[in-house]
């Protein structure tokens, strides 16, 4: 399923009982300083290499993730 997802909601996903069920994924360039905490940082540009999926999805097995979100400072327009 992809939808939007708003600010608070994530918020309210990051500090939930189930936090350790999500994962972010943060979408944006390698030299944009202010991450997420605790997310993945595998820019938009990368995603073209199928291993950097692969390599996404057996990081989230390994961990147990049910949700993935993924973040982009564009993502209202993509």
């Amino acid at each position: 399923m992809v939808s939007y997802m708003d600010g608070e909601t994530l918020r309210d996903l990051l500090c939930g009982p189930h936090k350790s069920k999500v994962q972010v994924v943060d979408v944006r360039d390698e030299d944009f300083f202010d991450y997420v905490p605790g997310a993945v940082n595998v820019p938009s540009e990368q995603w073209d290499d199928p291993t950097t999926v692969d390599a996404i999805y057996t990081h989230c097995k390994c961990k147990g993730v049910t949700r993935v979100v993924f973040h982009c400072m564009k993502s209202q327009q993509r």
